[in-house]
This record gives structure tokens, C-alpha cells and sequence, in this order.
């Protein structure tokens, strides 16, 4: 790894932990998620194939839908989208879609939450996930190859332990109404290391 490329993912990574202002910043108020759920959800990106896998384990045979609550970055309103599926033998459904996809989109938040049905008719939810974009100009990563990315666990903000994963990728997009391009930033993890709403 060249020192021009060590240097600009240590800065990247030292901005996106800044609260409030980039990609992980604290929204979750401390809040651990429950690890004896019955359903979860977990979404990640990766840089070589450039996509976004949204990962479901629960039952043998159940069936649900991952619902989606986005928010555009300036925006008020929060559009909701759901990705229905149903689990296979093993228990587990995953769904992927390349991040190009979202280079018609604004930057946005989003949180990621499962709701299936018990066998009394109440509904049950997961834990949530989040998944923050942001769009920078090319210029500010110039000389640094894209895709890039990568894997780490970090702790909520003000504690040292548990660790949590948290996946980030860097890719080339349309920049929105041009013929330009753009750095598109990816970053996934629970609500609360990357901040993508505030979850209660």
C-alpha cells in the first residue's frame, strides 16, 4: 500500500468518525442491540464487487419483510421501502444489489429493520441496521484508486467494549444531474457507531 493511500485512509477514516458531520457519528444514545432476538438483519458493503448484501437469519421457512426507512441527507421526510423474502432450510435469505444503483440517489440514512409474524399473529422486528451515503467531489480523493474499502469493529461511542462490525466502501458514481463523476461513500453498521438515525 502506497504512503499517498495509507495517509488518505487514516484521514478518511479520522473524518468519518466525526459526530454529526460524517458517516459515523452517534445516533443510538448508547443503546446495545439485543442479541436473543428471534430475526435479524445485518447489512454490509463490499469494494471489489462493489455491492450491498442485506443478510436475514431466523426460522426454517419464515417469511417477512425488511423494512427500510430512509432519509435524504437535508431532508424531512423519510420514504420507506420493503424488501420482502422467505427464509430457507437453513434459516438464512440474503439479498444483493450493486452499489452503482445508488448513483441517482442523493446521500441518504437509512435503517434496516426485519418485522415477521409470530405463530400468536404479533408482529416481531429485529434489532436494526443502518447504512449511511455520502457523495464527495473526485478531486478531494484524487490519486487514490477506486473502489476502496474494508472491515473493522469498533465500540459504541464513549465505551471500549463490546466491539461492533462496521463495513465501508469508496466507489465511483454519476454525480446527480451531470455527466460528472463523484466519490460515493458507504458505510454500514448498527444505529449508534454509524449514526444513521436515531434509534430508540
Amino acid at each position: 500500500m502506497t504512503v499517498l493511500r495509507t495517509h488518505f485512509l487514516a484521514a478518511l477514516f479520522a473524518v468519518l468518525l466525526v459526530p454529526g458531520l460524517t458517516l459515523l457519528a452517534p445516533g443510538r444514545a448508547g443503546t446495545l442491540p439485543n442479541v436473543n432476538e428471534v430475526v435479524s438483519v445485518q447489512m454490509t458493503v463490499e469494494p471489489v464487487g462493489q455491492k450491498l448484501h442485506i443478510h436475514v437469519t431466523g426460522a426454517a421457512g419464515q417469511v417477512g419483510v425488511v423494512r427500510m426507512a430512509l432519509l435524504p441527507l437535508g431532508g424531512s421526510s423519510l420514504v420507506f421501502m420493503d424488501v420482502p423474502f422467505t427464509l430457507t432450510a437453513a434459516g438464512n435469505h440474503t439479498w444483493i444489489t450493486d452499489l452503482v444503483n445508488f448513483e441517482v440517489w442523493p446521500a441518504f440514512d437509512c435503517v434496516a429493520q426485519v418485522l415477521t409474524t409470530s405463530n400468536d399473529g404479533s408482529i416481531q422486528y429485529s434489532d436494526p441496521w443502518g447504512l449511511r451515503m455520502r457523495r464527495y467531489p473526485l478531486a478531494q480523493v484524487a490519486g487514490i484508486p477506486l473502489p476502496s474499502g474494508g472491515a473493522t469493529s469498533i465500540p459504541m461511542p464513549g465505551t471500549t467494549t463490546p466491539l461492533f462490525p462496521v463495513t465501508w466502501t469508496a466507489i465511483q458514481g454519476r454525480a446527480l444531474g451531470s455527466t460528472s463523476y463523484e466519490c460515493l461513500i458507504f458505510a454500514t453498521a448498527v444505529p449508534g457507531i454509524e449514526g444513521v438515525l436515531p434509534v430508540n
